[in-house]
């Protein structure tokens, strides 16, 4: 069996199209995530906001016990631009309050984080252990930086604790665009020693409309209801052995996203180690 974790940012309830950080939305979301995982007996990736994260700290402490009875947990780090992660003394009470909480959870496997929601990455390396990665995410077309073969090779080069993550449906997104750009096979076999984390979806969105509102915007598909093109790109690579796996299609919260969510994890699991 392969690796796999869901993402709590995708599983979203029907006819809804609440902001994410906000805090009824995220929680629930959040509980809906980790009542899935534990039924399917998958990895959760839990999504921290800075400044969310230090504000609801107490709300986070209650889901601790949660977190504990995982079979694995990665955590997806995020920032407001006008907040970023640097050498602040907000950023250092951040990364403090984390290694706090994580501690005594011996299955948190890493840390993943945008590139543009960091400004320096000193603190960051305090998160970093012998059992514990901190990477950089090849983020997508919106970003301000870390959407380029060329500055994720830069990013890397200057901060040598770093690792990779790739994002099949940031890299499809920019290749689509960008011919001169990297695909997923060439993303993968130039960092291959890189990288610990495979965040796996499709960037177009095959959602009905009639489960979502009308306005439902996502470049985060399941594979299970895209085209086989990733697919087929992410079943020939060759050594994804120790990669963490991470379903970021969106999951409708109903028995027809659930069925969904079976057969993106039968997908995930017809890749070869």
């Amino acid at each position: 069996m392969n690796k796999i974790f869901l993402r709590d940012a995708g599983i979203i309830n029907e006819k809804t199209n609440k902001k994410y950080f906000n805090k009824k939305e995220f929680f629930l979301r959040l509980e809906n995530a980790l009542f899935l995982c534990k039924k399917k007996s998958i990895g959760l990736q839990l999504t921290i906001n800075q400044d969310f994260f230090m504000k609801y700290y107490d709300f986070f402490l209650k889901k601790k016990k949660d977190f504990m009875s995982l079979k694995k947990l990665t955590v997806h780090l995020h920032a407001y631009y006008d907040s970023l992660i640097s050498e602040s003394k907000k950023t250092q009470r951040f990364v403090k309050l984390l290694n706090t909480f994580f501690k005594d959870l011996n299955n948190l496997d890493g840390y993943c984080i945008h590139p543009d929601n960091v400004s320096n990455y000193f603190f960051l390396k305090k998160l970093k252990t012998k059992k514990r990665y901190v990477a950089i995410e090849v983020y997508d077309l919106k970003s301000k930086s870390g959407n380029n073969v060329g500055e994720i090779r830069d990013l890397l080069k200057k901060n040598k604790f770093l690792t990779l993550v790739l994002d099949s449906s940031h890299i499809n997104q920019i290749k689509e665009k960008y011919k001169e750009e990297y695909d997923i096979s060439q993303y993968f076999y130039e960092f291959k020693k890189k990288i610990v984390e495979f965040q796996i979806s499709s960037n177009k969105n095959n959602y009905q409309k009639k489960i979502f509102t009308r306005n439902f915007k996502t470049d985060h598909c399941l594979l299970a209801l895209s085209n086989k093109k990733i697919y087929n790109e992410l079943k020939r690579l060759k050594g994804l052995k120790n990669i963490n796996l991470v379903i970021e299609g969106v999951v409708p919260n109903n028995n027809f996203g659930h069925l969904l969510l079976n057969k993106e994890i039968r997908l995930l699991n017809n890749f070869k180690l």
